[in-house]
C-alpha cells in the first residue's frame, strides 16, 4: 500500500472488550485492547503515506457463536444491522489523527 498513488484502508474488527475488561473475558480482552493500541499507532505513522485505518467495535453481534457463550448481550444487533455500520465505517471519509507530520517526522 505504501507504494500506491492513493494509500489504502485497513480495516480491523476489535470488541467492546478491547475498551474495558469484560469479566471472564480478562485475556480476551486484553488481546484486544493490545490490538487497538497497535493500530492506534500504526494509524499516526502511516497516514502521511495515505494508508488509513478503520477500527470497527461492532458490540453483540446476534450471530450462533456468540448466542451460545452464556454471556449477556447488552444492546446486541442483528448480523444485518452490524453489516451497515461496517459498510458505512468504509465509506466515511476521515481526517487524519494528528496535524500533518505532528508525530510522523520522528
Amino acid at each position: 500500500m505504501r507504494d500506491q498513488a492513493h494509500g489504502g484502508l485497513i480495516a480491523h474488527t476489535n470488541s467492546l472488550a478491547g475498551l474495558m475488561g469484560i469479566p471472564r473475558q480478562g485475556p480476551y480482552s486484553a488481546a484486544k485492547a493490545a490490538a487497538r493500541t497497535l493500530i492506534d499507532a500504526a494509524r499516526v505513522e502511516l497516514a502521511p503515506k495515505g494508508i488509513r485505518f478503520t477500527s470497527i467495535h461492532p458490540g453483540f453481534v446476534a450471530t450462533d457463536r456468540v448466542s451460545a457463550d452464556g454471556l449477556p448481550k447488552p444492546f446486541q444487533v442483528s448480523t444485518e444491522r452490524a453489516a451497515r455500520h461496517v459498510i458505512h465505517a468504509f465509506c466515511r471519509p476521515r481526517s487524519p489523527p494528528w496535524p500533518s507530520g505532528h508525530l510522523a517526522s520522528r
